[in-house]
């Protein structure tokens, strides 16, 4: 009984080890990000902006630039999604018009506009 117990506080002393060899803290002066250990700040400039790198590995790189003229992620050049009974009615009003600018679909109620998009823009949370 007594090594019973001896062995579940080993157990549990190692299992709470800390885990701060694991993850490190990058400091951009504008930010902090707590990061996995092997990954590295690399020395960026931008020209009119804040900008940096994250090296995540022998051959990928996170990159972030902030500033006025930055790239916002939206998306201007939508396509024109329409559905059949549109391309009809369009067709018999004007039978010459290029309708190669235009996706369509069976029904436009089922469509998901994401999936047409010409910029997929995602966010992930980490969680460590």
């Amino acid at each position: 009984m007594k090594h019973l117990k001896l062995l579940i506080i080993i157990t549990l002393l190692i299992s709470c080890k800390n885990n701060n060899d694991k993850y490190k803290t990058l400091d951009f002066d504008s930010f902090e990000i707590i990061v996995p250990y092997n990954w590295e700040q690399i020395e960026y400039a931008g020209i009119d902006s804040f900008a940096g790198k994250i090296a995540i590995g022998e051959n990928d790189t996170i990159q972030f630039d902030l500033g006025w003229y930055s790239y916002d992620l939206t998306e201007e050049d939508f396509p024109i999604i329409i559905d059949k009974n549109d391309l009809e009615y369009i067709l018999k009003t004007n039978s010459k018009i290029d309708t190669t600018q235009y996706v369509i679909v069976e029904d436009i109620k089922n469509v998901i506009y994401s999936d047409y998009s010409k910029v997929i823009v995602s966010y992930m949370d980490i969680l460590i």
